[in-house]
């Protein structure tokens, strides 16, 4: 029995753990269904509301734990099974056996040791009934429910990790994340007003985070509820647009997952203006006038105006003036007025603000607010023009041009001999101020001040060298502007005869001293100019000023070292210490850039410059000449040849551009050459010894190497056959002029250099006309690509108002979308390659710049690009009747831009001088048929003769209104003249007169040409169109003056 009990105790511990395990399995069967109901929802439901999702989510959660509960009823009832609890059991299911159980015991506790049969019969039956109830086999079957077990929750492990990839989780989560952030983050909309002035257009934009990239949007106004689809681009964003909106409304953005929240937009009427006056006050000493605009408007006003604004609108509880970092209250006078005055100091744009008394805002459009610099004064020296050589006791000229957009006030010349400061010189301005009627003075804008400088006054000595800059300031209050010239140097040179040293000859041209003194003159200037430079050219001058100084001191200790031993020789050491000299002061101004004391290295570099003149004016003494033979210039034909092979432009450059550089090139080709001719005049008067011949003839050499340079670069341009003409006969004279030179013949080179340059003034007038053609073809091209778009946009409109009266598919909606949206790209491509031009024009054709930008301002200020594209916004929400008069407006002002274009290229194509340069061509071909005429004897030749006659008569009469010069009116009456008389004199005198008139018109056109170059090296900085006017008439009236 007690085996039995044993047993028993086994059997109620299997019992115990096997409910244990059938409770897991309940509660891992429980929790698959769960998830394979979430699994379900997830496949057959879809796409479905991130809301949704959470509701489903909270569902599931609720027939989950409520499934728990009779499982976890079961399990706790059943879960601990005792010994007594099983007797219990036994004694009300098998009471017979529970009291034979009962009777075993009792006799098996009292230890019989010889029981009765009755009592082991009893026992027997005992155990006979035990075996029979099969403990051991309740035992041993456990391992099959375990393996039960695991196996569900193996299932259920499985299930889990499946859920996470559940789209109804994620998206549930997702809710669950932003209730409880109190903002949405799948589906965010830009800040939107609660309330919007009417009538008004308000862009809704929104981004989608996450889940489809397919939007709507819902609202519902006083016609219903009404939904459009919005179309949504790759990253997510949309943008719809409610038009002209006049009612108050509510909507809402929708996606096949998200859902925004209600957005209520109230419209009000807005506080308006009535009346609106801007005042602007310049400053005194201007003397202008207030500026008066009605309406808001741009304003420009000069530097340290008073600008006052008044505005009327009875509306308005407050206003406020917006500018860029700062807000400004008005002055609430009475009855709605409203007033502020401010003094501005910096352009920037501004607007209104207008406030209800509920504090609703309104704002005006913005505007711009330029404020005009009070220009520096214009400071030129016109005498001289360049840099000179004089003796000690001469007297020179000195006349300054100076100007002011609003008055001159103070003047003075700064002198310096070799590095010491002079005293400097007031100019008498007050002399040249004029009065007004009622004797006050006024402004002087505009002066020629002439005076003159006695260098025995200054006891300046040879081998000295005299700076002379000009400072003037204007009358701005309360600090004036002030401009000083560069700095113009006068080397002190005695008059020389060259002499042989004794001991070792040196040859100027192997110690070429005139590179060292130009390159310390370029850094004296430099250094000049380190103080009015900005503050990030300053500093990079700075750096590069004392390297130069450094790279001029080892040049100076090369040529030191090459002659140092012939120096010794020739005893010479006055010499080496004028080289150490310069090598020391060189030394002393680096320092002093190094220490940031730029103004304080001129001294030692003045002080180094007269060492070298010093130098040269020595070892100019000790010059050989060389003869070389006229003519022999070490070129031949072939090398002409060679480089005609030239053809190709400059690459990545436009023809304005090249032609603008060649232009550049051609002038300082010119400014060579007029040096020249005044070398050649000066020795022909007195005189040049072998060593300034052979330099004259080598600088006329190395400039008509140049010339044929840039003859060859202009082959390669169409059109450029006149100016190539005038380069090579300029080039011919050169050589002629270089032989001459060679040979000391003054008077021969003189001539050929005079005919040089005005070859070359040919040919500057030549490549003027060919710039202004280019900027004409241009302004045309760009015409007709404004008036084909024009005429294209109106196509749509008319498309569009077709559209409107009838009922087109949506095909036919997307192809006019389309169409629209492809016109607004080629528009703003038009606009972007007009502003890259001007840019690039910049420095090759100012009227081109000046009328490729205005034109693309003004088309972008009227808002065509904005336009175009609300037009295409509207016709994507099927308005067509809403997009044709936006697009007709649009086609109008692309219309207005092609007939600005159009209006600047007749303007351009109507300048006198494009004309003049015409007939400059028409006279050249004239005097070509003039030499073919002279070889034929019949009678045709004499009809053309008189054909010629007549035409030239009227065209130098058109030339003399041109050009205001009476010389061609003269010439018109002689021509007509010349028709008298035998053939061979009316040939001779016609062909006289046309040539002098092609001399007469060649010196107008080069005159024309440098007034235009400049004004553009003026437009830096350019004064008001009264001053510039005048500036203008100024170098005109020079311009005309005869040649000495």
């Amino acid at each position: 029995m007690k085996t039995h009990f044993t047993q028993l105790n086994q059997f109620c511990e299997a019992l115990n753990r096997r409910h244990l395990l059938l409770g897991a399995g309940l509660y891992l069967i429980d929790w698959a269904c769960a998830w394979g109901l979430l699994a379900v929802y997830d496949r057959w439901v879809s796409p479905f509301q991130e809301q949704t999702a959470a509701i489903v989510l909270f569902i599931l959660c609720l027939l989950y734990i409520g499934s728990l509960y009779p499982v976890f009823r079961w399990h706790r009832r059943s879960y601990r099974i005792t010994q007594s609890r099983l007797a219990q059991r036994m004694e009300s299911t098998f009471p017979e056996l529970n009291d034979l159980l009962v009777t075993a015991t009792h006799l098996e506790e009292k230890d019989l040791a010889n029981p009765n049969p009755l009592e082991v019969h009893v026992m027997d039956s005992a155990e006979k009934r035990l075996g029979e109830l099969g403990w051991k086999p309740a035992v041993t079957r456990s391992f099959e429910r375990i393996s039960f077990v695991f196996g569900m929750l193996a299932i259920g492990i499985i299930l889990l990790f499946a859920s996470f990839q559940s789209v109804v989780l994620e998206k549930a989560l997702h809710h669950i994340r932003d209730d409880f952030g109190r903002s949405p983050s799948g589906l965010v909309i830009s800040s939107i007003p609660d309330e919007v002035a009417a009538p008004n257009n308000l862009d809704v934009q929104f981004k989608i985070h996450r889940w489809q990239k397919q939007a709507s949007i819902e609202w519902i106004d006083s016609a219903g509820e009404n939904r459009e689809p919005v179309v949504v681009d790759e990253s997510g964003v949309g943008l719809f647009t409610f038009y002209n909106m006049t009612e108050s409304l509510q909507f809402r953005i929708i996606t096949p997952s998200l859902r925004s929240t209600w957005h209520d937009l109230e419209v009000y009427a807005p506080a308006r203006i009535e009346k609106l006056q801007i005042t602007v006050s310049p400053p005194a000493y201007t003397r202008l006038e207030e500026q008066v605009l009605e309406g808001l408007s741009d304003i420009e006003a000069l530097e340290r105006s008073e600008i006052s604004i008044q505005v009327l609108s009875p509306a308005s509880e407050k206003i406020e003036l917006l500018m860029q970092d700062r807000v400004q209250e008005f002055d609430d006078n009475a009855e709605g007025a409203f007033t502020t005055v401010f003094h501005p100091t910096y352009s920037t744009p501004y607007s209104l603000s207008l406030l209800d008394e509920r504090g609703r805002k309104n704002m005006t459009a913005s505007k711009q607010l330029t404020i005009l610099t009070d220009n520096p004064p214009t400071v030129e020296i016109l005498t001289p023009e360049r840099d000179s050589v004089l003796a000690p006791g001469d007297i020179f000229p000195l006349e300054i041009f100076a100007a002011d957009d609003f008055g001159l006030s103070k003047g003075r010349v700064h002198l310096a001999i070799s590095g010491t400061d002079l005293p400097a010189l007031e100019l008498p301005l007050d002399e040249v101020i004029q009065q007004d009627a009622t004797g006050n003075p006024l402004p002087l804008k505009e002066t020629n001040l002439l005076s003159h400088i006695d260098l025995g006054s200054l006891q300046a000595s040879d081998g000295d060298l005299l700076a002379i800059y000009i400072v003037m300031e204007d009358n701005r209050e309360p600090e004036p502007n002030q401009t000083r010239t560069d700095l113009l140097f006068v080397e002190i040179r005695e008059p020389i005869e060259p002499v042989e040293m004794d001991g070792m000859p040196m040859e100027q041209k192997a110690i070429d001293f005139r590179e060292l003194i130009e390159e310390q003159k370029r850094l004296l200037r430099e250094t000049h100019r380190v103080d009015s430079a900005t503050s990030t050219t300053a500093e990079k001058m700075r750096q590069e000023i004392p390297a130069a100084l450094g790279a001029l001191a080892v040049e100076i200790q090369r040529i030191y070292n090459e002659v140092e031993q012939a120096l010794v020789s020739s005893n010479r050491m006055d010499l080496a210490g004028l080289f150490m000299q310069a090598l020391a002061e060189n030394a002393q101004a680096v320092d002093s850039f190094e220490n940031g004391q730029a103004d304080k290295s001129v001294t030692p570099q003045s002080s180094s410059l007269s060492a070298l003149l010093k130098l040269e004016n020595a070892f100019r003494q000790n010059t050989k000449s060389k003869q070389p033979a006229k003519g022999s210039s070490g070129e031949g034909e072939s090398g002409e040849q060679s480089e005609e092979m030239e053809k190709e432009p400059p690459k990545g450059k436009s023809v304005t551009e090249a032609l603008k550089e060649a232009k550049e090139q051609l002038d300082e080709l010119l400014r060579k050459q007029n040096a020249l001719v005044s070398e050649f005049d000066r020795a022909a008067r007195s005189g040049w010894s072998g060593e300034q011949a052979n330099a004259s003839s080598a600088n006329q050499e190395k400039l008509g190497e140049d010339t044929r340079s840039l003859r060859n670069k202009l082959n390669s341009l169409e059109g450029s056959e006149n100016a190539g003409q005038a380069l090579a006969e300029a080039r011919q004279h050169m050589k002629d002029a270089a032989g001459d030179a060679a040979q000391a013949d003054a008077e021969g080179a003189l001539r050929s250099g005079f005919r040089a340059r005005e070859a070359l003034r040919i040919a500057a007038g030549e490549l003027a006309g060919m710039i202004a053609e280019a900027a004409t073809r241009e302004l045309d091209s760009a015409a007709q690509a404004a008036a084909e778009l024009a005429e294209q946009q109106a196509a749509e409109a008319g498309a569009s108002e077709s559209a409107a009266k009838g009922n087109p598919s949506e095909s036919e909606m997307t192809s006019m979308e389309s169409s629209q949206r492809d016109l607004q790209a080629r528009f703003e491509q038009l606009l972007e390659s007009m502003e890259q031009r001007a840019q690039e024009a910049a420095g090759s054709s100012p009227q081109l710049s000046q009328a490729l930008r205005e034109a693309a301002r003004s088309a972008g200020q009227r808002g065509t690009a904005d336009g175009m594209e609300r037009a295409a916004n509207a016709l994507l929400y099927g308005q067509p009747g809403m997009a044709a008069p936006m697009q007709a407006t649009a086609a109008g002002q692309i219309s207005q831009l092609a007939g600005d274009l159009q209006a600047a290229r007749e303007q351009m194509a109507s300048d006198p001088t494009r004309r003049a340069q015409a007939l400059n061509r028409e006279l050249q071909t004239t005097l070509e048929e003039l030499q073919s005429l002279a070889r034929k004897s019949d009678s045709a030749p004499q009809e053309r003769l008189s054909e010629i006659q007549n035409e030239w008569s009227t065209r130098f009469m058109e030339l003399q209104q041109l050009s205001g010069l009476p010389q061609f009116g003269s010439l018109s009456g002689q021509i007509a003249g010349s028709a008298e008389g035998s053939w061979d004199g009316q040939l001779s005198s016609t062909r006289n007169t046309l040539q002098e008139g092609a001399r007469l018109l060649r010196s107008f056109l080069f005159d024309e040409a440098s007034q235009s170059d400049l004004q553009m090296n003026r437009e830096s900085a350019p004064p008001p169109d009264q001053y510039r006017k005048m500036v203008e008439e100024y170098f005109r009236r020079l311009a005309r003056e005869p040649e000495n």
